[in-house]
């Protein structure tokens, strides 16, 4: 749900907030499934431990980079703030978004 709201509103808060017409933004989820990966068949983590500390990691340090989103009050700090939240989002959305194809 985090992650469609910035998707959805960020671009509106650059255009009306900050004054700026385009946002760059990545899908880091590749390298995250690469992480989870290397995490299961190195034998590092089970899996079911690899999807809880991914999505404690993500969702922990998204919600700072989320709050201490509104005190920069320049483009690029906004920019950083929202690629690290977009990105560490990506990071607990390998928690949760495999079971689909665990339960298939």
């Amino acid at each position: 749900m985090p992650w469609y709201m910035l998707m959805n509103w960020l671009p509106t808060y650059f255009e009306l907030g900050l004054q700026v017409r385009h946002g760059i933004f990545k899908d880091d989820a590749l390298l995250v499934g690469a992480i989870a990966d290397h995490l299961v068949t190195k034998r590092l983590l089970f899996v079911i431990r690899t999807r809880k500390l991914l999505n404690t990691i993500g969702f922990v340090v998204a919600s700072f980079a989320l709050m201490a989103l509104p005190r920069f009050r320049t483009p690029g700090g906004v920019v950083f703030c929202s690629s690290v939240a977009l990105g560490f989002l990506a990071l607990g959305r390998a928690g949760f978004a495999v079971y689909h194809m665990d339960v298939a």
